[in-house]
């Protein structure tokens, strides 16, 4: 594992990120949702990260979600392997990939160069480290059309044999992707475009849930690299972290900023997708997690995805003289099927050792 004294040590900034009480989007007159809506805005042009409280979300369905994270992820790895995807798969559990380098921001962005011709996109790298994931998509019911005409993405989840499992996830799915929804309508309003633009556009949702665990090191020599340096391909990321700590955002001058844990917060972050959505005006910004502490690390991220069959282009709303058009058009079912085949391949790839170890490729 690389050791934390290998990366630049992060700063307490805490004012970097602000603190959103969003009862008061959810809630509030026409006014204080503006209000609410700027703040976010103004968080999603600077450094692309906040918190919001006041979300609704039970603390009892968090801590039940973390409690089912919690026994999954301490069964034995030959266990653990029985939810392992096979080829084709995009849902199930995911070992640890070792140390690797993270990569630059932006390496996956559907970019115009300055000819005005599509450029290729770099290939997408692993960031590696101790991380371990068990991952599903939004649950669908058998007779969803999406399921029945074979549409990549909308296949069966994997759902491991433990008591309340699934029930406790797909509550939690329902209730983050409300919370999403709401915070999509907020994105709009601090663009000054209508607020159902995004939330309208995310009704069959391509939605994918990852249950993150970061082992204990065991001594404190040990403590480094949980995930490496990455932006999410996502529209938006809601992510809901444990007490632990570790997560860490890279801002526009290159400075690393520790993303604290804020009791009863969620932690919201802007895509790739969002970034191209809205021209750079939201951007998507480096995050990683360095392990500190002799303690297990669990989070949930929620990656709000756009409803398969849209194809996503520059707002004319961000496209301006100063801003000109700097990303191609392109088709969400296909650009998010594409990512999570050549990131479930290069896993297979990468861990290779054990896919072969359980007779699993």
């Amino acid at each position: 594992m690389s050791n934390a004294s290998s990366h630049e040590a992060a700063i307490d900034a805490p004012n970097e990120i602000p603190i959103i009480d969003f009862s008061r989007f959810k809630g509030g007159t026409a006014a204080e949702r503006q209000e609410i809506a700027s703040q976010i805005g103004e968080a999603c042009r600077r450094i692309g990260f906040f918190y919001v409280t006041g979300h609704g979300v039970p603390a009892q369905l968090q801590h039940d979600l973390f409690a089912q994270a919690s026994s999954f992820f301490h069964l034995p790895l030959a266990e653990k392997m029985r939810y392992a995807p096979r080829r084709g798969q995009t849902c199930g559990y995911l070992p640890s990939r070792g140390a690797s380098e993270g990569r630059k921001r932006g390496e996956s962005l559907q970019k115009i160069g300055p000819d005005g011709q599509p450029e290729a996109a770099p290939e997408r790298k692993i960031p590696g480290g101790s991380l371990e994931q068990f991952t599903v998509m939004r649950e669908l019911p058998a007779d969803d059309p999406g399921t029945l005409a074979g549409l990549p993405l909308h296949g069966p989840n994997i759902w491991p044999d433990l008591p309340g499992f699934r029930d406790t996830t797909v509550a939690y799915q329902k209730a983050s992707m409300d919370l999403a929804r709401d915070l999509l309508r907020s994105l709009a309003l601090g663009l000054g475009i209508n607020q159902e633009y995004f939330a309208e556009r995310h009704t069959k949702t391509l939605a994918n849930f990852a249950f993150n665990y970061y082992p204990a090191p065991e001594r404190l020599e040990d403590v480094g690299l949980g995930v490496g340096a990455h932006c999410d391909v996502s529209v938006i990321t809601v992510l809901l972290q444990d007490d632990v700590g570790g997560l860490e955002v890279c801002d526009r001058s290159g400075r690393w900023i520790k993303a604290a844990y804020v009791p009863g917060a969620y932690v919201v972050n802007i895509g790739e997708t969002m970034m191209q959505w809205t021209n750079g005006e939201y951007v998507s910004t480096l995050h990683r997690v360095i392990s500190k502490k002799l303690a297990d690390r669990y989070s949930v991220p929620l990656f709000m995805a756009p409803d398969y069959d849209l194809v996503i282009e520059p707002l004319a709303a961000c496209i301006t003289p100063e801003r000109p058009r700097q990303f191609q058009p392109f088709h969400n079912g296909e650009y998010s099927a594409n990512q999570f085949a050549a990131h479930y391949g290069r896993i297979f790839e990468q861990r290779k050792d054990i896919f072969e170890q359980f007779g699993l490729i």
